[in-house]
């Protein structure tokens, strides 16, 4: 995954790194209310102090 090549550090200390994705896209059966749904998905993150989101 490319997404994985944009940390920074040496191995030993990104071995506990999680990259996590979370988009929503129109024309599937969860669109509805997704806006919602990401805001949850945003506040659950920032409690586990994330070091980057965007």
């Amino acid at each position: 995954m490319t997404h994985t090549l944009h940390r920074y550090g040496k191995v030993d200390t990104l071995n506990d790194d999680l990259v996590f994705l979370s988009m929503s896209a129109k024309g599937f059966a969860n669109e509805k209310g997704s806006g919602e749904k990401m805001k949850k998905t945003l506040e659950i993150a920032q409690k586990h102090n994330p070091v980057n989101i965007g």
